[in-house]
């Protein structure tokens, strides 16, 4: 009884001493921060890019992130549900094979259990195969029909490359498109070679076309090469001389060579105080130029002829135009009695070179747009007055004719067509079908007419009410040639945005300029 007395006493002793000695070590210092221990987050991975985008099952992608793991089955990927197998993984990349049972939709990735922060699309398709072409011989402009499988009925979703050579080539315009047939534009570029297409995704063969060259006919060649010192305007006399007003001020008249002949100043024009600020032609075909100067903020034009020795003539007297100014982007024309006729887009005015201002809204357009304005204004030997006008249909679609004024302003409507306005944006090659919106025209002394398609980037001959020919222009924008020199065949050569043209009655050539074309303006010449 002693001895169990004894060893209880000596047990509850120690335990006292034990939770004592612990209650001492855990004190601390009432001034003593505690700090908790760090808990690390890893971040969740986030899904780029996937390369290619689309294909068959078993296709090979690599998906481009971030925050991937470096051991395989750490990475999950999925192809709109379907996993994938990986065959390799970078912290940044994973490389895997399109599983097969996949469908279209959505590459998801997780790792160690954390979803991707973004997702991609993957897009399961089938190649197209290329059958057949006709013609198997074809000229640029010319329209061949590809025949074959899985083509996309959607336009833009088949791009077929002329001479590629297994790299990207020029392009065909595809006009018209089933799942079997391809209707394509061959274009200007394109040589003797290989033809592939890529309808989402590329053919998994070529076809071979063999381009011969178009009737050569004549000849586009730079009148003027591409200079910052651009051409405003010009127009060209009955003797073959070509005028131009350049943007740096100049004025001067060159040879069908393009020597020039005489620069101007301002004592061939009686010492004028103001500036060219117009220039166009009378009925006879002789060069004129408007002069301009301020007194206060009154405006005063004077009208000059430039006669076959490069002497200047005053039109009439001094005018003060009241109700609209000459502009060097907007012609004018004189008649024989020395009268202006001349545009400021909504009308046309005329100026009757008597001592008294008879300025007058001679054709009003005011009513526009229910009216048509008018972009351009040509005369003839016997007076007659036409202009080119636009009504616009709808934002893209205008009609547009060339009407006939005569003394008495009785109005005969030449022809009538519709044009579309593209956007200067657009440097897609323009299919031929389509008649882009019209800036200006000619009027041959034998009548024919001819316009400058300024959003086809061609020139046309009108051969009858709303039909058309094309003459020269291979409706590219930009393409080019030796160093920005844009010569060549006239029907595979770029003319682009002609905005100003003009013709010469001896040689019968046809001079076109763009409004703007890349690092300077330039001037076309071609035979008609």
């Amino acid at each position: 009884m002693i001895s169990l007395s004894k060893n209880l006493n000596r047990a509850a002793y120690l335990l006292l001493a034990s939770l004592f000695l612990t209650n001492t070590s855990c004190r601390k210092s009432d001034t003593e921060v505690i700090i908790p221990e760090v808990v690390k987050t890893i971040p969740g991975p986030t899904v780029l890019l996937a390369t290619p985008n689309s294909g068959l099952a078993g296709t090979e992608v690599t998906i481009t992130g971030t925050n991937f793991s470096t051991v395989l089955k750490e990475n999950i990927v999925k192809f709109n549900g379907t996993e994938a197998v990986i065959k390799s993984a970078t912290t940044t990349q994973l490389v895997v094979t399109a599983p097969t049972g996949g469908t279209s939709g959505t590459i998801a990735v997780k790792v160690n259990g954390k979803d991707a922060i973004s997702i991609v699309n993957f897009t399961y398709g089938v190649y197209p195969t290329l059958t057949s072409l006709s013609p198997a011989t074809a000229k640029p402009g010319d329209r061949i029909t590809i025949t074959g499988t899985n083509f996309s009925t959607v336009l833009t979703e088949n791009k077929v490359s002329f001479n590629t050579g297994g790299a990207a080539g020029a392009e065909g315009i595809v006009v018209s498109a089933t799942a079997t047939q391809l209707v394509v534009e061959v274009p200007a570029a394109a040589v003797t070679g290989n033809v592939s297409v890529v309808s989402k995704l590329s053919a998994t063969n070529l076809l071979q076309i063999t381009i011969t060259p178009v009737s050569q006919g004549s000849n586009i060649s730079l009148f003027a090469p591409q200079s910052s010192n651009g051409i405003e305007r010009f127009v060209v006399d009955a003797r073959s001389n070509f005028y131009a007003v350049y943007n740096i001020g100049t004025f001067s008249v060159a040879g069908p060579d393009g020597v020039v002949k005489k620069t101007f100043t301002k004592a061939d024009f009686a010492n004028h105080a103001g500036n060219i600020v117009g220039i166009g032609k009378d009925l006879n075909g002789n060069a004129c130029v408007a002069w301009n100067r301020y007194v206060g903020s009154k405006s005063f034009t004077t009208f000059f002829r430039i006669k076959a020795d490069f002497t200047s003539e005053m039109i009439g007297t001094e005018v003060a135009p009241s109700q609209s100014s000459i502009t060097m982007t907007r012609p004018f024309v004189v008649d024989s009695k020395g009268d202006v006729f001349y545009t400021d887009t909504f009308s046309v005015f005329k100026v009757e070179n008597s001592g008294i201002d008879l300025t007058k809204r001679y054709l009003d357009g005011r009513t526009y747009p229910a009216a048509p304005y008018i972009s351009d204004i040509q005369i003839d030997a016997a007076g007659n007055l036409y202009v080119l006008t636009k009504g616009q249909v709808s934002a893209t679609e205008n009609s547009q004719s060339i009407v006939k004024y005569d003394g008495n302003k009785n109005a005969t409507t030449l022809f009538t067509v519709q044009t579309t306005t593209i956007p200067t944006s657009s440097v897609a090659p323009v299919p031929s079908t389509t008649i882009g919106e019209f800036k200006s025209f000619v009027r041959t002394p034998e009548g024919d007419i001819y316009v400058g398609d300024y959003s086809g980037n061609r020139i046309r001959k009108i051969t009858g009410n709303n039909t058309t020919e094309i003459i020269a222009g291979s409706g590219e924008y930009g393409r080019l040639f030796g160093g920005y020199e844009l010569t060549g065949p006239k029907l595979s050569t770029p003319v682009p945005r002609p905005l100003f043209i003009a013709y010469d009655a001896v040689k019968k050539v046809i001079y076109t300029s763009p409004y703007t074309y890349d690092k300077g303006s330039f001037v076309q010449v071609f035979a008609l």
